[in-house]
C-alpha cells in the first residue's frame, strides 16, 4: 500500500458501453496545478477555486483548490473544449481539504456521465471507487481526484456537444463535489 504515495493507481473498473469510457484515478504528486498545464481562460471563484475550461463546480464542505480539464499526457485541453474523436480529457480536481479519515484513510466516492446534445444519457457510471469501499485511499492520493472521459465513435453523425457530469462525495462525511463540462469532437 505504501507505492500509492508514489505513483498514480488507475482503478480496475473501467466502464466501456455504447461508445464512451470512463476511468478515475487519484493522486501523482509529478501532476500538481502548473500554469503551463492549464488552458488561458481562467475563473476565479468567490472561494478561491481556480476553474478552467468552463468547468461548473459546486462543493459542499470540501475545498477544492483548481479544477480544469487535461490530455493525458498532462497538456492542457483548448478553451474551446474541442478535442479529436478517440481522445482522453481528464477533469483534474486538485484538492486542498475536506476528506474525513478512519483509521488513517479516505473513502471517497465518485460517479460520471455522458450525455449528448438531446440529452441522451450514453454511459452512466455510479461509483468508480467501489472497489475501495474496505480498503480506502491515502489522504496524500485524494488531493487530486482525475476522473477521464473519451468518445470512440459518433455513431450515426455524431453531436454537436457531449456533456459530462460528475460527482465525487466523501463517503465517511458531507463533503461532496458535483460538476460538469461540455466538449466537442473535431468534425
Amino acid at each position: 500500500m505504501a507505492t500509492f504515495k508514489k505513483t498514480a493507481f488507475y482503478l480496475a473498473l473501467c466502464l466501456v458501453l455504447s461508445s464512451c469510457e470512463f476511468k478515475c484515478s487519484v493522486g501523482n504528486d509529478s501532476d500538481q496545478p502548473d500554469k503551463s498545464k492549464t488552458g488561458t481562460t481562467k475563473v476565479v471563484t468567490k472561494d478561491g477555486t481556480i476553474l478552467t475550461n468552463d468547468i461548473s463546480l459546486e462543493t459542499k464542505n470540501i475545498k477544492v483548490k483548481k479544477a480544469t480539464l487535461l490530455y493525458s499526457d498532462g497538456s492542457p485541453v483548448p478553451d474551446d473544449n474541442t478535442i479529436a474523436l478517440d481522445t482522453k480529457i481528464k477533469v483534474n480536481l486538485f484538492m486542498e481539504d475536506g476528506w474525513k479519515e478512519k483509521n488513517n484513510k479516505v473513502f471517497i466516492g465518485a460517479s460520471e456521465s455522458i450525455s449528448d446534445d438531446k440529452g441522451t444519457t450514453i454511459v452512466d457510471a455510479d461509483d468508480l471507487f467501489k472497489d475501495y469501499n474496505e480498503s480506502g485511499i491515502d489522504p496524500s492520493d485524494a488531493k487530486l481526484i482525475k476522473l477521464t472521459a473519451i468518445v470512440q465513435n459518433e455513431g450515426t453523425g455524431g453531436s454537436n456537444f457531449y456533456e459530462v457530469k460528475f460527482r465525487v462525495w466523501d463517503k465517511n462525511g458531507d463533503g461532496e463535489i458535483t460538476g460538469h463540462y461540455r466538449f466537442h469532437i473535431k468534425h
